[in-house]
């Protein structure tokens, strides 16, 4: 499961704005140079910002990006105030901004969906299919949204999600005898998210 939702995000990230490539380049001007970090760790003292280390995406893991970009947000006016200070870190404007928190939250729910359904210490094949079942209500959701960024993202997203679990038939079946052998959920949630996601039929 967590490699199918792996390759559901990594579509959505190719349809993604430049506001993302903005934040990268930022990211690796600061980290490139220890007279950088230092005068950026500086920024982050005078606003009141505890320092942790900025992080640097990586192409092949889309929860990189995610982990980036919320560490940047943290970090937005440490950043805007470094830039201030005539450094040529490279222009983020507002916009970029608003993009990349939009993005970030849009990202969220399948970062904490990864963590959840790839634990080792507890049981997690009960739990697939209400994730599922919520990730299919999400991406429909966001898909007639009037944001545009998000749309698109979602558009290709939606196609993958088609492919692995557009239909009960494709899914695998022991998705279902896991929730059927949860005594919190039994047959009545699984006739509750089929319902949500493929109708009364």
């Amino acid at each position: 499961m967590a490699h199918i939702v792996n390759r559901i995000v990594k579509d959505g990230l190719k349809e993604s704005s430049i506001s993302i490539a903005h934040v990268r380049y930022v990211v690796r001007y600061i980290r490139q140079s220890p007279a950088r970090l230092r005068k950026f760790q500086e920024c982050c003292e005078s606003e009141n910002i505890v320092k942790k280390s900025l992080c640097l995406d990586v192409p092949t893991r889309w929860n990189s990006t995610y982990l980036m970009l919320s560490r940047a947000i943290e970090y937005e006016r440490a950043i805007k105030e470094y830039s201030d200070h005539g450094k040529p870190v490279g222009i983020l404007t507002r916009t970029d901004w608003d993009e990349v928190k939009r993005i970030a939250q849009f990202l969220e729910i399948f970062y904490n969906l990864t963590l959840k359904v790839s634990g080792s210490l507890y049981v997690t094949s009960n739990a697939h299919f209400i994730e599922i079942g919520q990730v299919d209500v999400y991406l429909n959701r966001l898909i007639t949204t009037e944001d545009k960024l998000l749309s698109e993202m979602t558009l290709s997203m939606w196609k993958i999600f088609e492919k692995y679990w557009g239909e009960p038939k494709k899914i695998n079946k022991m998705i279902f005898i896991a929730c059927v052998l949860d005594p919190c959920y039994k047959f009545t949630t699984i006739s509750f998210v089929l319902k949500k996601m493929f109708g009364d039929d």
